[in-house]
């Protein structure tokens, strides 16, 4: 139940503009998730990071609006970890790194990752700049995830992304129906 929670809760922050609030509920249920979905995969970054990756289309075409199959890299700009990190890092290793653990373990994002309501992901000298549309995805991929096929939100509501209605009652463990709504 405490995964539904999650996952309501930050439907309802999501729609209040409250990213950061919502962004924290939504990333303790792809941890959730992720520990159902993988269960022989005992390190928690390893199958966040896993998880993150086999639902990487559907979360660029959500945050982004584009259908890619290959992965985004982006440089890794946090000069205090280079020489520990890769020069390159996944969108999984960024959500997981700078997003997942710095909100659950020191309680804010770092001041170098922020969002806007546009549909890019924007790299500037001393910050990241994410589309709000990445919360929504994390959303997505989290309800979507086979293993909620039987859950049910306590509310209906219905999402309009990049003018396409996406009913939420109809896409729990049901990734095709997003992707064919959406492509």
């Amino acid at each position: 139940m405490a995964v539904l929670n999650n996952i309501e809760s930050a439907i309802k922050n999501y729609a209040a503009k409250d990213l950061q609030q919502a962004l924290t509920n939504i990333l303790i249920a792809v941890d959730a998730t992720a520990k159902i979905e993988y269960p022989k995969l005992k390190e928690t970054g390893t199958r966040y990071k896993q998880f993150l990756e086999d639902n990487r289309f559907l979360i660029q075409l959500i945050a982004l609006n584009v259908r890619m199959e290959n992965p985004i890299r982006f440089r890794n700009m946090h000069e205090w970890e280079k020489g520990t990190k890769p020069d390159t890092l996944s969108l999984a290793e960024i959500i997981y790194l700078y997003m997942r653990c710095k909100l659950l373990h020191e309680g804010e994002l770092p001041a170098s990752i922020s969002f806007s309501e546009k549909a890019e992901i924007k790299l500037e000298t001393d910050r990241m700049i994410f589309p709000e549309n990445l919360v929504l995805a994390l959303i997505v991929a989290v309800m979507t995830s086979p293993v909620h096929k039987d859950k049910k939100l306590s509310f209906d509501a219905t999402l309009d992304i990049y003018g396409k209605k996406l009913h939420l009652s109809e896409i729990w463990g049901n990734k095709e129906k997003v992707k064919v709504t959406l492509i």
